[in-house]
């Protein structure tokens, strides 16, 4: 009997590609997908945990990442805490983000979904959403909640509000996250915390996108075998200054919330400067400003007769004059 543990069960694997339980091309394209041999990486490794776990998982992958020593130590080292990121690459994400700041919170929990929910020796470390759900269906809104604890409680937490990778957006012509979910952006606000922007840069494989294109499916399948792509790849990792828990709060908005911390995420990957005051709402004066007094219908009248000459058309009620400045 096969002892081997699985990232993916076959039932899981099914409902992601919309197929019957028991379909004979589910061996197929674990095959094809890139999880057989995921597998077989994750089974080397797996009796490791926590940290160690994450470290020599990341080494068999090849990935190597690359953080400055003063981002890291703008991270604050007690007290809730979340973490905002985008998502360019998918599980790799997490465990880059779970590795680079374990040594300075390791009470790191990071909200995640599909493969990195099932790697055991980081049961403790992930809150489970399932992104084949609602976040109104019961186990993705326990996934929430147990994440609102965990920052009450004064845990640190990272997010990747996308709730889904990065692929390429027609209307941006660019790749990038796609809207954040205004679900994760409330909990955000409503926990009351610091929030820090973290940008990882780079992003997945041209075929990637244009599976993404065809389906959004194929791009979801695919994300085993962008895993085994990134063997040599240096992932570059920024981390910005925290934002204030009263700055975050200010925000009566959701959706100017959420469209201020992916700005200040993309941010670190541009050296853009984002302030909070560019994303207040239009505020207008309750009374209208008085403005210039009309000159007089007679001056204008007289006006318009003097250059009677000077007319070029009529058309219905209107005329039109062409006139120097001096008439």
């Amino acid at each position: 009997m096969d002892q081997q543990r699985r990232i993916v069960r076959p039932a899981e694997l099914a409902k992601a590609s919309h197929m019957r339980p028991g379909d004979p091309r589910i061996t197929l394209l674990t095959e094809v997908s890139g999880l057989r041999k995921l597998e077989r990486v994750y089974n080397e490794v797996g009796d490791r945990h926590g940290d160690d776990f994450v470290r020599v998982l990341l080494e068999q992958l090849g990935v190597h990442l690359e953080v400055d020593p003063d981002d890291l130590a703008r991270v604050p080292k007690q007290g809730g805490v979340a973490f905002v990121a985008n998502h360019p690459y998918g599980a790799v994400d997490g465990l880059a983000l779970l590795h680079v700041l374990s040594g300075v919170r390791p009470d790191l929990k990071v909200m995640a979904n599909f493969l990195l929910q099932q790697l055991e020796p980081l049961a403790d470390s992930f809150i489970g959403v399932n992104p084949f759900e609602q976040l109104k269906v019961r186990s993705s809104f326990q996934g929430m909640r147990a994440a609102l604890q965990h920052l009450g409680e004064g845990g640190a937490l990272g997010v990747f509000p996308a709730g889904e990778v990065s692929s390429y957006r027609t209307e941006l012509k660019a790749v990038a996250d796609p809207r954040w979910k205004a679900p994760v952006i409330k909990l955000i606000r409503q926990a009351g915390v610091p929030v820090v922007p973290v940008w990882f840069d780079g992003s997945n494989s041209f075929l990637f996108h244009v599976l993404g294109m065809i389906h959004p499916d194929l791009r979801t399948l695919a994300l085993p075998k962008e895993m085994l792509r990134m063997k040599g790849r240096k992932v570059r990792i920024r981390i910005g200054r925290p934002i204030p828990a009263a700055e975050v709060g200010a925000f009566t908005d959701t959706e100017r919330l959420g469209r201020f911390l992916r700005a200040k995420t993309y941010a670190l990957g541009s050296g853009v400067q984002v302030r909070r005051e560019q994303f207040r709402p239009l505020r207008f004066p309750k009374e209208p400003k008085p403005i210039v007094d009309p000159p007089a219908q007679e001056l204008l009248e007289q006006e318009v007769a003097g250059i009677e000459d000077l007319k070029v058309s009529t058309q219905g009620e209107f005329d039109l004059y062409l006139a120097p400045s001096e008439r």
